[in-house]
C-alpha cells in the first residue's frame, strides 16, 4: 500500500523521541542542544535496558529510576 494521508502510522519510542528531539532543535535551533538531549536519552535508555526495561513499561518504575539515575548524573558534564 502506497503511503498516504490514510495510511496508519504505527508508534515507536524511537519514532516519539526522534519527533520530540526534532521538535526541541527546531524550537532552540541549537544543535548543541539537540545533541545534549539525544545523548541524556540514549543513556538514560542504556541504563534502563541493563534491567530489561525501556521507556513504556511501568511509569512507577519509570519515575523511581529516573530519580535514581538523574541523582547519579549530577555535576556530570557531557554524561
Amino acid at each position: 500500500m502506497p503511503d498516504t494521508a490514510l495510511t496508519t502510522y504505527q508508534f515507536t519510542i524511537d519514532k516519539a523521541i526522534a519527533e520530540w528531539l526534532e521538535q526541541k532543535r527546531l524550537r532552540t535551533g541549537s544543535h548543541k542542544t539537540y545533541d545534549a538531549y539525544r545523548e541524556t536519552m540514549q543513556s538514560f535508555r542504556l541504563m534502563l535496558s541493563r534491567g530489561n526495561i525501556d521507556l513504556l513499561d511501568n511509569p512507577t518504575d519509570i519515575q523511581r529510576l529516573v530519580t535514581i539515575w538523574a541523582n547519579t548524573r549530577k555535576g556530570r558534564v557531557g554524561d
